[in-house]
C-alpha cells in the first residue's frame, strides 16, 4: 500500500518541500525528554556521546566496562554516555494578523503556515512529539499543547490551520500559563506572529503590552524552553510603497485601532519613523530576554527563511541585515 501524504504537506510549496529532504531540526542544548529519541540529553544512558567514567560497584552492568580504561588505571571502569532523548517542538501560530489579507502566493497567512507546516512534518518525521496551540482569532486550542507523536498529532494541527479567521487577539497570556504547566521540561517553543500590536487598546506608544507578552513568553525559559519568536512581516509593511497624493485609510485587522486617513506622501514618513522605532526595540528587547528571533518577511523566499529558523533553533547565531524600511 503507497504511504499517505499527510494533509499538512499539501501548505508546503513546492520549492520548500525539496528544502526539507534530508534536514532535521535540531536544538542547541541537552534536552530532557520523556522517552528515548535521537537528542543529546542531560542525562546519562544509552546515547553514543561520552559522559563519564566512574569505578565499577557490584551490580553494575559488565556491558559498561571500558577495557581501555581499564588498562589504563588498572582497575574496572564504566564508560557512562549521553542518554538520546526525545524532543518536543511546541507551536504557538497567532494566525490573526492576517485576517483582512487576500489569499496568495506573498501573504501572511500562507507563508506562516507553510513555515509551521515545515517544521512539524520534520518533527514526527524524525520521532519527535509535537504540541501546538493555533489561535485563529476566535478561539485557541489549548488542548493540543499535550504533546503527541504520529500522524494524529500532523492531521490535527492541519484542521486547526484550515479553520476560519477571526478578530479577536491572540490571548497571549493565557496562553504563556498554559505552556509552563503542559510542556516538558527543555522543549522548543516556535511562536508565529507579527508582534506588532500583540495587545490592542493601549495608547499608541505604549509598549506595556509588548512588555507584558515579551515577558510571558521569557518566563518559559525558566523551566528550560528554547524560544524562538517569528515575526512575520509584509513587504508592503516595511516599505510603504504608497507615495501619491491619493487618499488612504489605513486600517488595523479587525479593526482594533481607529483608522487613520491621509495622502499616501504625508502618512509615510510618520509611519515607517514609528515602525523602525518599533523593530529595533523589539530586537534590542529579546536579546535582553534570552529570546530568539527570526524575521520572516514574506517577499523572501520561503526556503532561506525556513533555513534561518533551523539555524536559530538550532542555536547558530544567523547574521543578516536588518529589515529594510524605507
Amino acid at each position: 500500500m503507497a504511504r499517505q501524504t499527510p494533509a499538512l504537506a499539501t501548505l508546503l510549496p513546492p520549492g520548500l518541500q525539496t528544502a526539507l529532504r534530508g534536514r532535521r531540526l535540531i536544538v542547541g542544548h541537552r534536552i530532557r525528554g520523556v522517552s528515548l529519541g535521537r537528542h543529546r540529553s542531560r542525562r546519562a544512558g544509552d546515547g553514543q556521546e561520552f559522559l563519564e567514567h566512574r569505578a565499577y560497584t557490584p551490580g553494575d552492568d559488565l556491558r559498561r566496562i571500558d577495557w581501555r580504561a581499564v588498562a589504563r588505571h588498572d582497575r574496572l571502569v564504566l564508560r557512562r554516555d549521553h542518554s538520546e532523548d526525545q524532543l518536543t517542538l511546541a507551536l504557538c501560530i497567532d494566525r490573526t494578523a492576517g485576517v483582512e489579507e487576500a489569499p496568495g502566493q506573498h501573504s501572511r497567512e500562507t507563508y506562516v503556515r507553510a513555515l509551521a507546516a515545515a517544521l512539524a512534518l520534520m518533527t514526527v518525521g524524525q520521532g519527535d512529539q509535537l504540541a501546538f496551540s493555533v489561535h485563529n482569532g476566535v478561539d485557541t486550542s489549548f488542548s493540543q499543547l499535550r504533546p503527541r507523536a504520529g500522524a494524529p498529532a500532523l492531521a490535527a494541527l492541519s484542521r486547526a490551520l484550515h479553520q476560519p479567521l477571526g478578530p479577536e487577539p491572540c490571548p497571549w497570556l493565557s496562553w504563556a500559563g498554559r505552556a509552563r504547566m503542559l510542556l516538558p521540561r527543555r522543549s522548543l517553543v516556535v511562536v508565529f506572529s507579527d508582534f506588532l500590536d500583540p495587545i490592542p487598546g493601549r495608547p499608541a506608544g505604549d509598549r506595556s503590552g509588548d512588555i507584558e507578552v515579551l515577558g510571558a513568553l521569557s518566563s518559559l525559559r525558566a523551566r528550560g524552553h528554547t524560544v524562538v519568536l517569528v515575526q512575520s512581516l509584509l513587504a508592503d509593511e516595511l516599505a510603504f510603497p504608497w507615495t501619491g497624493r491619493r487618499l488612504l485609510e489605513v486600517r488595523a485587522p479587525g479593526g482594533r485601532r481607529p483608522p487613520v486617513e491621509g495622502p499616501g506622501m504625508h502618512l509615510r514618513a510618520g509611519y515607517l519613523q514609528a515602525l523602525g522605532d518599533h523593530l529595533e526595540w523589539f530586537r534590542r528587547t529579546c536579546e535582553q530576554l534570552g529570546l530568539r528571533r527570526v524575521a520572516a518577511v514574506t517577499s523572501r523566499p520561503i526556503e532561506e527563511t525556513l533555513l534561518s529558523l533551523l539555524a536559530v533553533c538550532a542555536g547558530q547565531v544567523v547574521t543578516s541585515s536588518p529589515e529594510a524600511v524605507g
